[in-house]
């Protein structure tokens, strides 16, 4: 799988969230556009 398949997993599948839910401080945890950083991988015109 290319990095950016890889990336777009990570992304779609909210994998960050479950990391920053589990090991963060809920005051720590940004907001998040998805399709912003799908765009910027270059996987979302």
């Amino acid at each position: 799988m290319p990095d950016g398949e890889l990336s777009g997993l990570f992304i779609n599948a909210e994998i960050y969230l479950q990391y920053a839910n589990q090991y963060l401080d809920p005051r720590q945890i940004d907001a998040v556009d998805p399709s912003s950083l799908l765009i910027k991988a270059g996987l979302m015109a």
